[in-house]
């Protein structure tokens, strides 16, 4: 009987011995589950809350020139090499230093900039004794809400940069990033395509569809565009 007991009892210590292993090897048997990423959408009210971070927009004061429509307060403020193409707004206030040194602006089509801001070109070190201007090029189908300071090198397609930020010197915004309200992009940081982001410094929040989130913010910048009652540009 006593010899029965110590079988029985090793037996039972080698199964629970071995019951980890066999608990190892069921998991690693079931096939793993995929969780969809939950992407940041186009909400309807962002194409409210856009339109009024341009700041007051009143039709008569705007002038319409090469297909797009500037503030008349804003004619001479355009200084230097700035190169635009058709639907694009600048609202009041605002000043493009295309004028310093080396430096240009050369804006896409449907570029939307808000009340008071600024975009002079960044400056770029090649020695203590040598500094060069970088041109700044921006993309199709970019808001930049009001009092937004930008000094980035590139920013490219349906691009949103809410009002209040700071875009440091030679950043660049890549294809469908979404800049939220007082964010600060530090100097020559690079900020990854369909983005979300927020903070000082600007940090990763969300992602928008890599899939469809071009198409939304191009229908969101054209929206607004429509809702300014400035241009009816497709």
């Amino acid at each position: 009987n006593s010899f029965c007991t110590l079988l029985a009892i090793r037996d039972s210590t080698m199964s629970s011995d071995n019951a980890p292993a066999e608990a190892d090897a069921v998991e690693a048997r079931r096939p793993a589950v995929t969780v969809a990423p939950r992407y940041w959408t186009v909400a309807p009210a962002d194409h409210v809350r856009l339109v009024e971070q341009l700041g007051d927009i009143h039709a008569e004061e705007f002038s319409r020139e090469f297909g797009s429509a500037i503030n008349r307060h804003s004619l001479h403020s355009l200084i230097g090499k700035v190169q635009m193409k058709a639907g694009c707004i600048f609202c009041g206030d605002l000043l493009l230093r295309g004028d310093i040194a080396t430096g240009s602006i050369d804006l896409g089509k449907c570029v939307v900039l808000g009340e008071s801001v600024l975009v002079r070109p960044p400056v770029h070190r090649i020695s203590d004794s040598d500094l060069r201007m970088v041109a700044v090029t921006v993309g199709e189908h970019v808001i930049v809400g009001q009092r937004t300071i930008v000094e980035a090198s590139r920013i490219g397609s349906c691009v949103i940069i809410e009002s209040d930020c700071v875009l440091g010197p030679e950043c660049e915004l890549h294809h469908g990033v979404w800049l939220k309200s007082g964010s600060v992009v530090p100097k020559g940081a690079k900020l990854m395509p369909f983005g979300v982001y927020e903070g000082h410094p600007a940090k990763l929040i969300g992602q928008l569809n890599p899939d469809a989130g071009l198409f939304e913010v191009r229908d969101l910048v054209l929206d607004v565009i429509r809702r300014s009652g400035l241009l009816s540009y497709e």
